[in-house]
Parts: structure tokens; C-alpha cells; sequence
């Protein structure tokens, strides 16, 4: 899973990075493109705050620092840096003058090309929005969008308050937009469920803000899990919740010998489990460079090919008793103790980066149907046949068990529903990842073909959502919302010379 793929791929190093001689020397106005001229008014107006030449410091750690290495290849003509809402009105009011195309960068984790990067155009990069904010007593934080979720997780820890938000720390705040899946989603719902005001500078470059209650409820509800393609999130006033100093939560590896017993009761759990707190995920691992496991924290794994993974958190001191069924299935190692919600997020020691390619596919599947349990064997299966065919085209590929349960859907109901608008829990998401280091091997658009043929043989249910933090460009994943039609008519209302789908990345609404 990402979890285990960003230990690794963290301590291997980050990507190399190489300017382009064409960067270092300005063109002249005759042959400036769209964005050369985009970027030079914004020099003007917003000054240092924008960075151009690529040997500035500013421009390469914006464009080098990336989760997957094919956005780091992708070199804009400009970075700009905001630091307030008004910067970001600036920049999008100019890239629309001079029709430049945009990417928006918070944390850099988004895997597809050019979602959050973006070659010859503006990216903006809100390394330096980093503003949050809590009153003793309330029921609501807000935050701006150059977080990560470790920085939100330590900053309301000191409150005694936790946001809703990744499973990994170093990830950045776009998560949300996705959906976002949390350790804490069964007892609160997605990420974006918590979103109660949201600050949105729309394509046309103006200031709105979003609210369950006012004229802009349609923006708001397109955005909890809709993306990027409404409008650039600048500020965000979220739920957070009381936290008790410790919670419960771990590792759980096993050896590729207990893959059945493992994803059996996963799906056990998936159907039958009632309390909110507990909370699994189920990466089962196969590593195509053996010796990278040198680097890793656990010596157990160390010349293992294949092994299962399986987080194990409870949002509570007392949590074992929630987990007996896996603690009792043979296993390698076993980390699980009490810790602060904060170590949990760093559990697995990552670091920000990749030095790797990384595509993700997504998959959504129901778990308590009398086939359910041959969906998910089969889906196993063609992930090992398709590891195999592949050996040779990766470092790492995951797949990961990600349950959605009943009380998720009923939260995400009770706090206004989101863009997913989905039917009745409980199901199951997978995660299938590929990963491989540059330069390293040959042949892995055809491997990322092949996995694309091995996923859909286990065909999506099209009654479930697919999940967009996980899932491919190619994917239908707002067709798959039952929101949909609202996204459409926020999409023509917001954006209505359609410039996002034009000029930046995003989840298609032509899938």
C-alpha cells in the first residue's frame, strides 16, 4: 500500500533534479508563451513571492518535492508562493488574462500527472500558507491549505482536539478534496464531511466562501470529495473532536502464507464489526527490489518478497479486544501498544517524498454478498498473477483492503453529505499501486496496461463509489458519484468557460 511504498521509497532518497538550460535564460517577448508572460506580471505584482528562474531555491523545492517522480519532471515557468488569500486572486485573475495553464500544489502526494504539477505554466505552490487557528472550547479549527496532517494532528493535540484527516502525516491538505480516508472515519466519516466553511477563490479569480446554509451550499457539497476542478481551496474550517491522550494502534505483519486467512478476516470485520473506533487497513506488499528491504525499519521483512501489513488503530486506549481475531492468525510481528494519535500518523517512518514513479488504481467492491468472498480471492489472485507477468517493472507493487463501514456512510449522511453521495455501507476499497524507480527499468507502460486489464477483472460495482484519492486519471470516479448531476451543474456554474478541465489536472468530467 502507500503507506508501506512511502516508508521505503522515502529512505531510498529523493529525486534528482536537473535545470534546464533553457530555464536559466528569460525569452524574449516575441516568444514568450502563455505562462513566460503570465509569470512575468505576476513578478510584478506579487514580487518575491514569485520564483521564475530555476536556480532559485524557491523553484526547486516546489518542483523537485514530489510523492511520485513523474510530477517532479514537469518544470512550470513560474512558482508562486502566496501568503495570503488576495495572492491567489492575484495569480488566477493573471493566468486567465494571459490563458496560461495552472497546477495547485499542497502537499505534492497526488500520484496522475499534471494534478498537482504542471509543465510551462503557473504553479502555485502554498508551501507558505501554513496558518491555523483554535478557540479553547469550540467544536471547530480552521486551517489553511500548506499543512500537512501531522503539522494539523500536533498543533490541536495541544487542545486535546483531532482534525479528521490522513493516515499519513506528511501528507498534505488536498487529501480532503479527495474524500479522505482517516483512522478515525468509521466514528466521524471522510475528511471532507468535517469541511463546515470552506474559502474558495473560484477560476474567475474571486473570493467566495462556502457554507452548508448560504447562496454557495452547491460549491461547498462539490468539493467534500468532488476535487479540484471547482474552485482553489484557501482556508478551511473543519469538525475536530475531543482525543484522549492515548489511542491503541500498530502493525500487524504476516508472511505471504496468510494471505487467505488475513483477507478472510478482513472481510469478516468489514460486515461484522459495530464499534466506530476500531479501524484496519490490509496492504499486501510484493517487493521487485530486494535489497531496497535493507533500508527498512523492520528487520522481520528482510528477504521477504511478499508479506501483509495490516493497520491496526483504535481511537481509545483499550483497544486489543477489537483486533483478537487477526492478533490470533500466526503473524511475524506485532508493534500494536498505547501511544498518542500523533505517533500513530507516524507510525510508519516516511518522510515527504518519493524518488519514484507511482501510479495508483482504485477499486470498489461489496463485501456482505453471497459472492463477496470469491470477488475478493479472485481480485488477490489476479493482483499475484499480474506481479508475477510484471517482475522486472517495479520496486514495489501494494494492494490494500480499505473498509468502508456502515457507520461512514451514516456520518458522512448526518453532517450533509458530500459529493460522493453514497449508498449504504458496508464495502471495500482497494488501492493498487505501482511503483518504480527512474531509469531503473524497462517496460512499465506496458506493466501499467497490464494492471489496468488485471483490475478490471474484477469489475467495480457500479452502484459504489469510486475513491479519488486512490484512483487513476482514466477512471470514471465522478461518474461514479451519485452526486454527479450536482457536480455538473457546480461545475457549469462555477467554472463555466470550463478553465480547470482545460488548463489544469483533475478528475475528468469526460471519463
Amino acid at each position: 500500500m502507500q503507506l508501506f511504498q512511502l516508508q521505503l521509497s522515502a529512505l531510498v532518497g529523493l529525486a534528482l533534479w536537473t535545470s534546464s538550460v533553457s530555464a536559466l535564460f528569460p525569452a524574449t517577448n516575441a516568444t514568450k508563451s502563455a505562462g513566460q508572460q503570465a509569470c512575468s506580471q505576476l513578478s510584478k505584482q506579487l514580487g518575491s513571492k514569485v520564483a521564475s528562474v530555476a536556480i532559485d531555491p524557491s523553484y526547486i523545492v516546489s518542483t523537485t518535492y514530489y510523492y511520485s517522480e513523474q510530477q517532479a519532471e514537469n518544470k512550470p515557468s513560474c512558482v508562486v508562493a502566496p501568503t495570503a488569500y488576495s495572492d491567489v486572486q492575484s495569480a488566477m485573475k493573471t493566468i486567465r488574462q494571459y490563458n496560461s495553464t495552472l497546477a495547485i500544489k499542497a502537499g505534492g502526494h497526488q500520484t496522475n500527472n499534471y494534478w498537482s504539477s504542471v509543465a510551462g505554466g503557473v504553479l502555485i505552490d502554498f508551501k507558505n500558507m501554513k496558518s491555523k487557528s483554535f478557540t479553547p472550547g469550540s467544536t471547530t479549527g480552521y486551517f489553511q491549505p500548506g499543512n500537512r496532517w501531522d503539522d494539523l494532528y500536533q498543533y490541536y493535540a495541544q487542545f486535546g482536539m483531532v482534525p479528521v484527516g490522513g493516515r499519513i502525516g506528511g501528507v498534505g491538505s488536498g487529501l480532503a478534496i479527495g474524500g479522505g480516508l482517516s483512522f478515525l472515519s468509521a466514528e466521524y466519516g471522510l475528511a471532507c464531511d468535517q469541511f463546515t466553511q470552506l474559502d474558495v477563490v473560484l477560476p474567475d479569480g474571486s473570493l467566495v466562501t462556502a457554507t452548508k446554509d448560504n447562496q454557495y451550499s452547491d460549491l461547498l457539497l462539490a468539493i467534500k470529495g468532488g476535487g479540484n476542478q471547482f474552485g482553489i481551496v484557501v482556508g478551511y474550517t473543519v469538525q475536530v473532536y475531543p482525543q484522549d491522550p492515548e489511542v491503541y494502534g500498530g502493525l500487524l505483519i504476516y508472511g505471504a502464507d496468510q494471505i487467505d486467512a488475513v483477507y478472510d478476516q478482513v472481510l469478516n470485520f468489514t460486515n461484522q464489526n459495530t464499534d466506530p473506533k476500531a479501524a484496519v487497513i490490509a496492504t499486501l506488499d510484493v517487493i521487485g527490489l530486494p535489497s531496497a528491504l535493507d533500508l527498512v525499519t523492520y528487520p522481520v521483512l528482510k528477504g521477504l518478497t511478499t508479506f501483509i501489513i495490516l493497520f491496526n488503530v483504535y481511537n481509545g486506549p483499550d483497544g486489543q479486544p477489537a483486533f483478537t481475531q487477526f492478533e490470533k492468525i500466526p503473524h511475524l510481528l506485532d508493534t500494536r501498544k498505547k501511544q498518542p494519535y500523533t505517533a500513530v500518523a507516524s507510525m510508519v517512518d516516511i518522510g515527504h517524498f518519493s524518488s519514484g514513479s507511482v501510479s495508483y488504481r482504485a477499486a470498489s467492491h461489496n463485501s456482505n454478498t453471497p459472492t463477496s468472498a470469491a470477488t475478493l480471492k479472485a481480485a488477490i489472485q489476479n493482483f499475484q498473477d499480474f506481479a508475477n507477468t510484471a517482475h522486472g517493472t517495479y520496486d514495489i507493487l501494494s494492494f490494500d483492503v480499505q473498509p468502508v463501514a456502515a457507520s461512514l456512510v451514516q456520518q458522512s449522511r448526518a453532517r450533509g453529505g458530500n459529493a460522493q453521495d453514497s449508498v449504504d455501507g458496508p464495502y471495500y476499497w482497494i488501492n493498487y499501486l505501482h511503483s518504480s524507480l527512474p531509469g531503473l527499468y524497462t517496460g512499465v507502460p506496458q506493466a501499467l496496461a497490464e494492471l489496468k486489464t488485471a483490475v478490471e477483472k474484477t469489475p467495480n460495482n457500479a452502484t459504489l463509489p469510486i475513491f479519488l484519492n486512490d484512483a487513476n486519471a482514466d477512471q470514471p470516479i465522478l461518474q461514479s458519484y451519485h452526486a454527479y448531476d450536482k457536480l455538473k451543474a457546480a461545475k457549469a456554474k462555477y467554472d463555466p468557460q470550463n478553465y480547470f478541465s482545460t488548463h489544469m489536472g483533475g478528475p475528468s468530467f469526460t471519463n
